[in-house]
């Protein structure tokens, strides 16, 4: 079995966008409540707010069930961004040409530099972590949090 460098598992951590929705999820489950149960309420209203309320909430718990798992070893890179990917993807260093560790600057996580519009992009951690070029022209770009972490450990590697 290959020696494995670098291991990470991260979900959504977007704090802003999930406290948006759990204040938005509040305010309809309010609304709905005070249109079902007041004398003068209108309770088609409460139906309505009631089912943006369950997409609200589903959106919420399909952003808790995110999760990217990184593993980079002395042979491969492993990843999977649950629950885009039934099993993990797989990609050999011999099919690497050359790679990058991206780290940006923690205000601006998802600006457009070092963009590659032919790129396959798969992070939770916006455009930190590593860019690769395939021997045969594709382009991937696979996140992570601790790009420090992620670029001591590619030094030990003699690709």
């Amino acid at each position: 079995m290959a020696n494995k460098l670098y291991r990470e598992e991260s979900g959504f951590s977007e704090i802003i966008t999930i406290g948006l929705l759990s204040l938005t999820l509040l305010a309809l489950l309010i609304a709905s409540g005070v249109n079902a149960f007041t004398e003068s309420a209108n309770h088609n209203w409460a139906l309505v707010y009631a089912g943006a309320a369950l997409i609200v909430g589903g959106i919420l718990y399909f952003l808790y069930r995110m999760k990217m798992k990184l593993v980079v070893s002395e042979k491969v890179i492993k990843f999977k961004m649950t629950p885009f990917h039934g099993k993990s993807r797989k990609i050999k260093w011999k099919n690497v040409a050359e790679y990058e560790v991206i780290k940006t600057h923690p205000l601006a996580p998802n600006h457009g530099s070092h963009l590659a519009s032919s790129e396959r992009r798969f992070s939770l951690s916006g455009r930190n972590g590593l860019s690769i070029l395939m021997t045969d022209g594709a382009r991937y770009f696979i996140g992570c949090r601790d790009v420090d972490r992620l670029e001591e450990s590619l030094r030990e590697l003699a690709v």
